[in-house]
């Protein structure tokens, strides 16, 4: 178990705050994306929705909005893919063998 946590928090360090940060810098994550970005807050998401909303009925423009959560997709993500965007965007080759070899001997 301690293995699995301090592997964990080693994620967290390089995809948390490098990738991330990184993919903000370059301008390579959704405008609509709210999660783990830096400055933004889940009320900012409300607020922008809201405001689309009252924006349509005030026009009376008819609008179709799709969410897509993504909440508890993390582990069905193809992981080969997954590693070679975050390569695209500058994660450490180093970083992608740890994980793959961690993805590969894990038994679910």
């Amino acid at each position: 178990m301690l293995f699995e946590a301090d592997f964990n928090y080693m994620l967290k360090l390089v995809w948390g705050r490098r990738i991330v940060h990184r993919a903000e810098d370059e301008k390579l994550l959704g405008h609509s994306q709210h999660g783990s970005r830096p400055g933004r807050q889940c009320t900012n998401a409300c607020l922008e929705k809201l405001f689309l909303y009252e924006h349509a009925q005030l026009t009376r423009t008819s609008m179709i909005t799709v969410d897509n959560d993504a909440r508890s997709c993390y582990d069905r993500r193809i992981k080969c893919l997954a590693m070679l965007t975050c390569i695209s965007i500058g994660l450490p080759l180093l970083a992608v063998t740890a994980a793959s070899k961690a993805y590969a001997t894990r038994r679910d």
